[in-house]
């Protein structure tokens, strides 16, 4: 028998309980995904700037073509495996939430194995969305820089004021569809755009309460 699922008008406190009850519910299996997954994923966000600080001073001092080289693969091998990790924790976990309310008993050796059977899905709407991602900051940049060069003083910070909030709204905006796009990857077979289409019908009428 299924378990009931959370109310739909469920506000930040609420999905906070709601978030504890499956944690502590499930305790070895989450800590079992955190070691595997968000402690990687912590590991490497916290090395970044060492890394690179000890390329600059410790390497290569006397190279500087060498030094740049290695700054290059480094950050193509950091980005790389954050994204790896990142999209591993996700379909754990989705994975899990979902088992969770389907009354699913589920061991972590079968939670790390729906990784490779939705990873090309997650991976393309994660794509898709730094894609919208860049375009919509570029042309924001674009419009913003076109506008300013022609005030200046209080005129071109009022402008820029008036650019940025719109832009803030829009970015979270699409910052929550691409969250709720994520889980559909994992548990429908939809990615990409109609991962993205599928997101906006289900939080439509209730962004405020997908954002609070």
């Amino acid at each position: 028998m299924n378990r009931e699922p959370p109310h739909k008008s469920m506000r930040f406190f609420g999905i906070f309980k709601e978030a504890s009850k499956i944690t502590f519910s499930w305790k070895k299996l989450f800590f079992q995904i955190l070691l595997a997954t968000i402690l990687p994923l912590t590991i490497l966000n916290l090395s970044d700037i060492q890394i690179s600080d000890f390329i600059e001073n410790h390497t290569y001092r006397n190279n500087k073509r060498a030094r740049y080289i290695a700054h290059i693969v480094t950050k193509i091998v950091y980005a790389i495996l954050t994204l790896l990790f990142y999209l591993l924790s996700t379909s754990s976990v989705v994975y899990t939430v979902s088992c969770f309310y389907a009354s699913k008993d589920t061991k972590f050796k079968k939670v790390i194995g729906v990784f490779p059977k939705v990873w090309g899905r997650l991976l393309v709407t994660c794509l898709l969305f730094f894609f919208i991602l860049v375009v919509f900051t570029i042309v924001y940049l674009v419009l913003l820089l076109i506008f300013v060069t022609r005030l200046d003083g209080n005129a071109r910070l009022a402008l820029i004021i008036c650019f940025s909030i719109p832009y803030i709204i829009v970015l979270i905006y699409i910052a929550v569809v691409w969250n709720i796009a994520m889980v559909v990857s994992v548990l429908e077979k939809a990615y990409g755009i109609t991962a993205l289409k599928r997101s906006k019908k289900l939080i439509y009428g209730k962004i405020w309460r997908t954002t609070s």
